[in-house]
Parts: structure tokens; sequence; C-alpha cells
């Protein structure tokens, strides 16, 4: 057994392993490990947010901020399938439910715009919409209109996470592989 002396020090001779300082600083490590895990949130939650409303944006934030493709293709899919979720399920009762009268007034007024989402969901239903909805659509627009067309929610949850699970990669690994210094 150890003789334990009065001038015993049991950290005497531990050191941070990264930073090679001794016992005095193993405090502030956590501290900053700490840190950089809430700032790798943060970046983490942003990417997710600004894919939410805009789809391009997140793989754009993954790049700016230096993570690894898979994490930035990660978020972006997880904050359009968030939106997805959000607007073919809960959304969909509520305009339904409340704005119904706010929609539907005698005048109705064919656009554009109406005419082209007519025309692909016409040609290619769900799918060519899903497929659409992270290059030309935002998350929320192609939801309300898979929704406005009577879709199934579980049924466009469905073929956005395809979507998105392939958009995501695909861009991520573009900007990912394109050399672009936004430094």
């Amino acid at each position: 057994m150890a003789k334990i002396t009065k001038n015993y020090n049991p950290f005497k001779n531990l050191t941070c392993v990264s930073h090679g300082d001794t016992y005095f600083n193993l405090v502030a490590l956590p501290i900053k490990t700490y840190i950089h895990a809430m700032d790798l949130f943060v970046k983490w939650l942003m990417i997710a947010l600004s894919s939410s409303v805009k789809f391009v944006a997140g793989p754009l934030l993954g790049k700016v901020y230096d993570l690894p493709w898979w994490e930035s293709a990660f978020f972006t899919f997880v904050g359009m399938m968030v939106t997805v979720i959000l607007f073919s399920t809960v959304a969909r009762s509520f305009f339904h439910k409340y704005l119904k009268g706010l929609f539907n007034r005698n005048e109705k007024r064919i656009t554009p715009g109406k005419r082209r989402v007519v025309r692909i969901w016409n040609k290619f239903g769900i799918s060519g919409v899903a497929f659409l909805t992270p290059i030309l659509l935002t998350p929320i627009g192609g939801s309300i209109v898979a929704a406005s067309f009577g879709e199934h929610p579980v049924k466009i949850i469905s073929y956005m996470a395809v979507s998105a699970a392939f958009w995501a990669v695909t861009i991520s690994l573009v900007l990912y592989f394109i050399p672009l210094n936004f430094h």
C-alpha cells in the first residue's frame, strides 16, 4: 500500500492531453468543451432553421461554417422534414378550420404560378412536387401545395423525405467539392 505523505499531491503528474497544461487548467477544459459543443449546436440549429424556410440555405451555411458535408446534409434534411411534418399535419388542420373563409371567396384568380403548379401536379403528382420542392419551391410551399391537392399526410411526408435526402446529399456534396472560400 502506498504511503501518503504530508505533501502528497494526486494531481502532480496530471496534464491536459490536448493543451499540455497542468492540473490547474483541467477545470477550464470542460468549460471549453461545453462552449465548443454549444457553438456546434448553434451552427446545427441555424442550418436546420434556414433549410426549413429555404432549402438551399442549409448546405450553404454548412459550407460557410466549415462543417463536413454529411453534417450539412443531415441537418438540412432535418430542417426540411420538420417543416413538412408541421405543414402537412398541424398547419393543415389549422388552414382548413380557421382560414377556410379567408381563401374561399367568390373571386377566382388564375395566375401563371397557379397554372404551373397545376400542370406539374397533373403530369407528375406528389412525386413531381416533392422532387421540385427543394429546388423551385420552399419546404413550406411544397407542403401546402401537396396538402391542397388532398394528399394524405403520410404520403406527403414519405415522398418529401426521399426528395429531401436526395437533394440534401447532392447539394452538400456539390458545394463540398467546389473550391469556394467564404472567409
